[in-house]
């Protein structure tokens, strides 16, 4: 059988050594990187009056502006922008009052 001998110089040997080396290292940070970016959203309390037939009623919700709490308010009771009356950010969440 004939031996095939392939003669290397050491400084190739370790470069082609760090070179698959690196290729790795590239491969693995792609494949553990996430595609998304985390994006954080500030969440706020608003307190929205909304005009009803029988008068107004407040109405507690959560959301990242003033807009987005219309919008979800406007889509939850099927009212018209003019039905509410007015939004007011609160500090914190409502709290019951003890009678």
């Amino acid at each position: 059988m004939l031996g095939l001998r392939l003669i290397v110089h050491p400084a190739v040997a370790v470069g082609v050594y760090f070179a698959i080396l690196l290729l790795w290292a590239a491969a693995v940070s792609y494949l553990f990187t996430p595609k998304y970016k985390y994006v954080m959203i500030e969440l706020k309390m608003y307190r929205v009056l909304v005009n009803h037939d029988k008068g107004l009623m407040p109405i507690w919700i959560t959301a990242s502006s003033e807009e987005a709490a219309k919008r979800m308010v406007m889509e939850a009771e099927g009212c018209p922008e003019r039905a509410i009356r007015s939004i007011e950010r609160m500090s914190s969440a409502p709290t019951r009052r003890r009678k």
